[in-house]
């Protein structure tokens, strides 16, 4: 009873956010692409979990790349729609976070329990202020809070738990928590 009443309030939260036509939509294939944030092996990788098939080798080696490649995104209430382009099944955002705000992501798709979403600094490291789920439980979600007097720069990395998503399309869901 619980769950289903969960999910009736997600399923009504979501439309109210994607029905709404106040917030924009951006095509994310068209976004610019920027230097991304270093890999950090440890951590960002599913196919190096425990209990990873083997068939997410071909995944395991096209991530090996120094970088994540990423696209400039804006810093507003928006949703990014994009799906996922290549074999390594990631894709970092970058954002600039003003000074005293804070912003939460969310990821919406048909199959969303086949995504994460992580929030790292420019070296690929977990910084004060940044939230995310770290056990995956279905519903990807970040967010940053930025306590400080300037602008910082974070990326969002949308990430693939599965293998074969290539072409999966998803929404990236944008929006300012309120201001400090």
């Amino acid at each position: 009873m619980k769950q289903k009443i969960f999910f009736i309030t997600l399923i009504s939260v979501c439309l109210s956010l994607t029905g709404s036509g106040d917030i924009p939509k951006i095509d994310g294939t068209k976004l610019v692409k920027v230097p991304g944030p270093l890999v950090d092996e440890s951590r960002m990788d599913p196919s190096r979990w425990p209990g990873a098939p083997k068939d997410m080798n071909f995944r395991r080696l096209a991530r090996r790349t120094s970088t994540i490649s990423a696209v400039a995104a804006p810093t507003l209430e928006a949703i990014i729609e994009d799906k996922v382009n290549d074999q390594a099944g990631w894709k970092a955002y970058r954002f600039d976070i003003p000074p005293k705000s804070s912003y939460e992501f969310t990821i919406m798709a048909e199959r969303r329990a086949w995504f994460a979403l992580r929030v790292i600094n420019k070296w690929g490291q977990i910084e004060e202020g940044m939230t995310q789920n770290i056990i995956q439980r279905g519903y990807p979600y970040a967010s940053y809070i930025n306590d400080s007097d300037q602008t910082k720069t974070i990326y969002v990395i949308a990430d693939t738990t599965e293998d074969n998503t290539f072409g999966e399309p998803y929404s990236l869901l944008i929006k300012n928590m309120l201001n400090k």
